[in-house]
């Protein structure tokens, strides 16, 4: 098989394209040799493409291939049918306000009776709390029925309104609720 990067003596003998050639020189080196008639010399030229043969026996089945990837996702369903009406959720809001003195602070819880606390509220009543010193410690439901609100008035020498809210529900059609508040009024430690 003649290669580029050989050097052939003369006589030498090489295979390219399938035909094969003498070299005509020593040193003869990167003459291809179907282009090249003064360093090589054509010895037995490929044949011609033979005629296709008859087409051999079918072969076995083969193994099972792998898995193809995962197709492209379908077009939506139809909408299902609408299924029957749920038992409905009733709710009950209240909404209370308290006079906290100076230096005080309030725990004021709302039980939710025949229901559930699902949130509440607390805090001033001004639009800017932080002016007249009300600050909100705690505003948590205590557990399913119960919203505990904290609320202090750091304001040494004023009274302050606040406010206390909470939303109670139950799944049950038609039952009542009862949200009621429970109110404490607490001096703030001296610092």
């Amino acid at each position: 098989m003649w290669n580029t990067t050989s050097v052939y003596s003369q006589n030498a003998a090489v295979s390219y394209n399938g035909s094969s050639y003498i070299s005509l020189i020593n040193n003869n080196q990167n003459n291809e040799p179907d282009i090249s008639p003064a360093a090589w010399s054509l010895l037995a030229q490929e044949g011609a493409t033979g005629a296709t043969g008859p087409a051999g026996a079918k072969g076995a089945t083969g193994a099972t291939g792998a898995t193809g990837a995962t197709g492209p996702q379908g077009p939506t369903g139809p909408a299902g049918a609408t299924g029957p009406a749920g038992p409905g959720i009733n709710l009950a809001l209240s909404q209370s306000t308290d006079s906290l003195p100076a230096f005080e602070f309030v725990t004021a819880t709302y039980q939710c009776t025949g229901g559930t606390a699902i949130s509440g509220t607390c805090g001033g009543e001004e639009t800017d709390p932080t002016v007249y010193n009300i600050e909100v410690n705690s505003s948590t439901q205590l557990n399913s029925s119960t919203w505990l609100c904290v609320v202090s008035n750091n304001d040494q020498s004023n009274t302050h309104t606040v406010l206390y809210g909470v939303v109670c529900s139950t799944s049950v059609a038609g039952a009542p609720i009862t949200p009621k508040l429970v109110v404490h009024h607490h001096p703030l430690p001296k610092k």
